[in-house]
C-alpha cells in the first residue's frame, strides 16, 4: 500500500523525490512488469519511467541518488488548466487525466498563441 501511495504522490506531483528499488532476488520483479504494463497501457504517464528505477546493488541504489534528475510538473501550469485561468483555454485538447499531459498541453497552447 504505501509503495502505491509513493508513485501515485509521484505522478500527481506531491513530490520528486527519487524511487529506487533494490531488486534483492528479483523481489520487486513483479512490480516493475506491473509498472511497465501500466505505462503501455497509458494508465500511467510514460514520464513515471523516468522516476522509478530498479537496481540490483546497493552501490546502483548510491548512484541512482546522486544522478537522479526529476521530471517535474509545472504547479502554475496545472493551475492555469485546472482553473480555467488562462488565455486560449477552449484550444486545449486534454485527453488523458494526467497532471503531466495537462502541464504539456498548457505550454503548448502558450506556444502556439505566442507564434501567431
Amino acid at each position: 500500500e504505501e509503495i502505491s501511495e509513493v508513485l501515485s504522490w509521484r505522478q500527481l506531483g506531491f513530490h520528486t523525490k527519487p524511487v529506487v528499488f533494490l531488486n534483492t532476488m528479483q523481489f520487486y520483479t513483479a512490480l516493475e512488469t506491473f509498472l511497465k504494463h501500466a505505462i503501455d497501457t497509458k494508465f500511467v504517464h510514460p514520464k513515471m519511467n523516468s522516476c522509478v528505477e530498479f537496481v540490483d546493488s546497493p552501490k546502483d541504489v548510491i548512484k541512482y541518488l546522486k544522478t537522479h534528475k526529476p521530471e517535474e510538473i509545472s504547479k502554475e501550469a496545472l493551475h492555469r488548466v485546472k482553473t480555467g485561468t488562462m488565455e486560449h483555454r477552449e484550444q486545449l485538447e486534454i485527453t488523458v487525466n494526467s497532471d503531466w499531459t495537462a502541464a504539456e498541453e498548457y505550454y503548448r497552447v502558450v506556444n502556439e498563441s505566442q507564434l501567431q
